[in-house]
């Protein structure tokens, strides 16, 4: 181990704010100004630290990371392989990875981010808020737009399926029987909880997705869906002053 290596490795367990960030930056790592790390935080080498950021204990900050001004990350999350703007909120025992948040975004806890690593990126707009419990896949690339509200709880955005797999006997780790396809969310809708969106769907601009429904076709723009399958229930109609 190289002595920044060890820097690295000790600060997690220094009892002061001022000397864990001390010994991050003698070990190599960006940190800004006015932070707080918690104690048992551990950075990676490369990782970059906006000013103001807050990260409680136990969280790990991966070394291809970077964390824009103000972020706050609660404890016991991940966040690794990837590139937080400003003001983002990461709630407590999250999986944050392969993402690009846009600034004032909000990630609530229990959020998982998962999939098959084939180079794909999750990347949320400005504005968006993941509900509780969400997941999402980035077995292939997911878009969220700006104003985004997953709003409810344990809604999954899936980006492969594995059906193929399961009925023709193949190997769960089998990846050529999986099939995949991106996900795009436009611009200022909402999705209710316990929702599910299969790969390869697109939900255009200013539409409602109510709870407990199961989308496996594209949404047009202007329009509430609901049900298993989700089918158009009404149009809306936006009063918007200009």
């Amino acid at each position: 181990m190289t002595l920044l290596g060890a820097f690295r490795r000790i600060a997690p367990y220094v009892i002061t704010n001022r000397l864990r960030i001390l010994f991050f930056r003698i070990g190599g790592i960006s940190v800004g100004s006015g932070c707080r790390i918690a104690r048992g935080v551990r950075i990676g080498k490369h990782a970059t630290i906006g000013n103001y950021a807050q990260i409680s204990g136990n969280a790990v900050i991966g070394s291809d990371t970077c964390l824009g001004q103000n972020v706050r990350v609660r404890a016991n999350t991940k966040v690794v392989n990837s590139h937080v703007d400003g003001n983002v909120f990461i709630g407590e025992s999250s999986i944050v990875q392969c993402a690009d948040i846009g600034s004032n975004s909000m990630i609530e806890y229990g959020v998982v981010m998962l999939g098959v690593n084939r180079g794909r990126r999750i990347r949320i707009g400005d504005n968006s808020y993941i509900g509780v419990n969400n997941i999402l896949d980035f077995s292939d690339d997911i878009v969220i737009g700006d104003y985004v509200h997953i709003a409810g709880a344990s809604t999954g955005l899936w980006t492969h399926s594995s059906i193929n797999t399961a009925i023709s006997g193949k190997a769960v780790n089998d990846q050529k029987s999986k099939s995949y396809g991106s996900i795009k969310i436009q611009n200022y809708c909402w999705i209710g909880g316990n929702c599910t969106i299969y790969p390869g769907v697109t939900v255009k601009e200013y539409s409602v997705i109510l709870p407990n429904s199961v989308v496996n076709a594209d949404v047009e723009g202007n329009i509430m869906v609901g049900g298993v399958p989700a089918r158009k229930i009404k149009d809306i109609n936006l009063n918007v002053n200009p």
